[in-house]
């Protein structure tokens, strides 16, 4: 892939490997390592967005859970160093930081962005602007490298709108049952949480390194999925089904399987609203594809 000399004829054939990974006919492992090859030559900011974006979904669902941990390390490593040494190159170089953000996951890659952030650690080409500063601290947050002081000192310094959307992304992130618990109920229960606000806090609940952190709150999001489509506008409760769905928890081994859930609430529920039903079978039909996935990359 890496000797096509444009970006047409690359992405064509990319797009083709993600619809076949998409289909459970091309393994998520090698999808990743295809795109690396990719990155090594990709020049457009569109192409590498997706590129990125299909990496971080690959690593955070697509993929078997056993084969996760080898390669997020090569990928940090590899767009760690692609960030090193593409001074020249300031768009890729903010887009692989920002990739790093979404998936770091152990204490020697939080260093890393610890340092980014407090400015430690300086790259020339990178410029730490207050939208990439509050992704660095959305990310240490969520893995437990920060707390509410840290997240409040912040926004001090960025007390916009959006700087305290992110803060609430970021509070949102935070790894502990009392956290999540706080967010979770305010999501459900307070209607008077502008829309943008709210998308931040659930963009924060579902971010978790450790899934079983969010596994309990499952049995109400089914419970109250028929509330949900009453009580909100269309567009909000299509928002709050989908992000919240427990797509991030399939093959996991954990006490809630998303397509049993989903599955048995169909079942269950026959008389609900069609609409509602039709959200639920699209979020399922995304489940069954990561599973399918899941299953061929754990082929040998």
């Amino acid at each position: 892939i890496d000797k096509f000399t444009q970006t047409l004829p690359r992405t064509l054939i990319l797009a083709n490997a993600w619809d076949m990974l998409r289909d459970g006919e091309f393994k998520p492992t090698n999808y990743v390592k295809l795109a690396m090859l990719a990155l090594e030559v990709e020049t457009d900011s569109s192409a590498v967005r997706m590129l990125l974006n299909q990496i971080n979904a690959c690593l955070y669902n697509y993929m078997a859970v056993e084969n996760r941990d080898i390669l997020q390390n090569e990928v940090f490593e590899f767009l760690k160093n692609k960030v090193q040494i593409s001074k020249n190159k300031p768009d890729f170089q903010l887009q692989c930081v920002r990739s790093l953000t979404s998936i770091a996951q152990n204490k020697k890659q939080y260093d890393f962005l610890y340092e980014l952030l407090n400015e430690k650690t300086h790259i020339d080409g990178v410029i730490i602007d207050h939208d990439l500063r509050w992704q660095l601290v959305i990310a240490l947050s969520e893995g437990g490298y920060i707390d509410a002081n840290d997240i409040k000192t912040e926004l001090n310094n960025d007390n916009t709108v959006t700087g305290n959307q992110n803060a609430q992304c970021a509070l949102a992130s935070i790894p502990t049952s009392e956290s999540k618990t706080a967010v979770w109920n305010r999501i459900m229960n307070d209607y008077s949480i502008p829309n943008d606000t709210l998308n931040s806090m659930m963009d924060g609940f579902v971010n978790v390194t450790d899934r079983s952190l969010i596994v309990s709150y499952y049995d109400e999001y089914f419970e109250k999925l028929e509330e949900i489509w009453e009580n909100r506008t269309v567009a909000v409760a299509c928002s709050i089904i989908e992000t919240l769905f427990p797509i991030m928890l399939t093959g996991m081994g954990l006490s809630c399987d998303p397509i049993q859930c989903a599955e048995k609430w169909l079942n269950d529920k026959k008389q609900a609203a069609p609409a509602l039903r039709r959200v639920i079978i699209e979020c399922l039909d995304d489940a069954k594809r990561v599973q399918i996935a899941q299953e061929l990359d754990r082929e040998k």
